[in-house]
């Protein structure tokens, strides 16, 4: 407000209203700074990124499980010519085969979680045979991190089963027609 000694009511500057909105002009001022800092523009840019890639990540991730369990995509399938272990639906990649003549034996063990205790079914392969592309060598860094803090690791590779269910006699059945020298070892620890 802005009133001059002795000289009628005050007077109001640069303010009006209409239904809904409020717009506030505030007079013989710019409205942002005529040489503003990198960072006035920094902060709002990280959030904004933080925010959007938190949505982003959301979003594929459920799209990946969703299209996953609408496509029916295999999870394990044990058949004449061996073992496919699928990988988790996001982020995507390809499904592991593993002949049976690399194949040592199908694990079945508990994987501890916060809150749910779930199991996972692994593959541990012959020593000498040919890896399936994306599973690390034994004694890597990648392999210690994924199996850690179990020492030994159990097999080289597994699948959680999150999204699908295990059925011991279905897989025992195939395993039995299919190749039964390999053996399955159930791990309760």
């Amino acid at each position: 407000m802005l009133s001059f000694i002795g000289i009628g009511p005050p007077i109001m500057l640069g303010y009006a209203v209409w239904f809904g909105y409020t717009i506030v002009t505030v007079l013989h001022r710019q409205p942002f700074p005529a040489d503003p800092r990198p960072s006035d523009y920094m902060y709002y840019s990280m959030f904004v990124g933080l925010i959007g890639g938190t949505a982003i990540w959301f979003v594929a991730m459920s799209a990946g499980w969703l299209l996953a369990g609408l496509a029916r995509r295999v999870a394990l399938r044990v058949d004449e010519t061996g073992v496919t272990l699928a990988r988790h639906p996001f982020p995507p990649r390809r499904a592991a085969k593993v002949r049976w003549e690399d194949l040592s034996a199908i694990v079945v063990l508990p994987m501890p979680g916060p809150r749910i205790r779930t199991r996972a079914v692994a593959l541990r392969l012959k020593p000498g045979a040919s890896r399936p592309p994306g599973v690390p060598p034994p004694g890597s860094f990648r392999a210690r991190l994924m199996w850690y803090p179990r020492k030994p690791p159990p097999a080289d590779f597994f699948l959680i089963i999150r999204g699908w269910e295990l059925e011991m006699d279905g897989l025992v059945n195939a395993q039995r027609t299919h190749r039964p020298v390999v053996p399955i070892v159930v791990l309760d620890h």
